[in-house]
């Protein structure tokens, strides 16, 4: 009698059954059951950031950022390595608007605030999925973060294999119990101008994500964008929101755009040089690449370019500088 293969189905079993939907936690940005990430370079509150999306789910609010909030259970896992008790505090204070006439005289908090028991915090980065795993016995979480990535992988991000293997338990997870799983991570020192090529560590983390969320400063404006979004199409993909941090850490939607809009006037390859890989210019300027360096490193940046119009671009730069 011959072994049945588990999961095994055929293309015709496949196309049988209704054709998959896709839901939403954040409308067009993060997808239920799925693992997601938000990345960027240090202290552009990538944090705080997390930290309202998880106020927004326990206390039901329907739009997150102009964006739609789909949530189902009200509750959340907020892995923190980075911050800790004294740090995750205050800011939770701060997000909630908690005053100091709100404590005791033992800075304990007077009334019994519900939604407090719907938002569970781990400062632990051992054993993660098991604790996980023991947390959905008693709860249906539509959220769990993990902050950050690289405190909880812990080993070398570099190696793509050990990467995928640590990151499909965590898929299983997701997929099992339908929640969404969203991992703070960091950019690297990569002068690559897109930006899934600057996170940090392998290929391997970005190919495992169905999304990945990017915050950057821009002339002095945070930008959020969908850097990779597989559920989505161009158009979404392409919308930059901009959103601006209050003093009570909470961030607000201003306005958004259209990232193809914004490159849309033509510039000169001189131009391209200098305002898209400015870095790579200081860098031979201060001798530490050579123009066939360059030269290599722009035609993977998808421009192709001299020895004189590197050497014309370095001219401008020093007029600049």
């Amino acid at each position: 009698m011959s072994k049945k293969i588990e999961n095994l189905i055929t293309g015709f079993d496949l196309l049988s059954q209704p054709k998959p939907k896709v839901t939403w936690l954040v409308d067009k940005k993060l997808p239920c059951g799925t693992l997601t990430a938000l990345v960027g370079e240090s202290c552009v509150g990538k944090s705080t950031f997390l930290r309202q999306l998880a106020l927004s789910i326990i206390t039901k609010k329907i739009t997150f950022l102009g964006s739609q909030l789909n949530v189902k259970h009200g509750k959340v896992l907020y892995i923190s390595t980075e911050d800790g008790r004294i740090a995750t505090y205050n800011s939770l204070c701060k997000q909630l608007g908690y005053t100091d006439e709100m404590f005791d005289e033992h800075d304990m908090l007077i009334k019994n605030d519900p939604i407090l028991h719907n938002i569970f915090f781990l400062f632990d980065h051992e054993n993660i999925e098991y604790s996980i795993r023991t947390l959905l016995e008693t709860h249906s979480l539509d959220l769990v973060i993990i902050d950050a990535y690289s405190d909880v992988y812990g080993e070398e991000m570099n190696q793509s294999n050990q990467v995928r293997k640590f990151l499909t338990e965590y898929t299983k997870l997701a997929d099992e119990f339908a929640f969404t799983t969203i991992f703070m991570h960091h950019y690297g020192k990569s002068m690559r101008a897109k930006p899934k090529d600057r996170i940090l560590g392998t290929a391997g983390f970005e190919q495992k994500m169905r999304s990945i969320l990017s915050l950057e400063i821009k002339n002095n404006q945070t930008h959020l964008k969908v850097i990779k979004g597989n559920y989505i199409d161009k158009n979404d993909s392409d919308c930059i929101d901009i959103i601006e941090l209050s003093d009570d850490l909470l961030f607000t939607k201003i306005a958004s755009f259209d990232s193809g809009a914004e490159r849309a006037p033509k510039r000169t390859k001189l131009d391209i040089l200098l305002e898209d890989h400015r870095e790579v210019l200081i860098e031979v300027q201060n001798g530490n690449l050579s123009y066939k360096d360059a030269i290599e490193l722009l035609n993977d940046l998808g421009i192709s370019v001299s020895e004189g119009t590197i050497g014309r671009a370095l001219k401008r730069l020093e007029q600049q500088q």
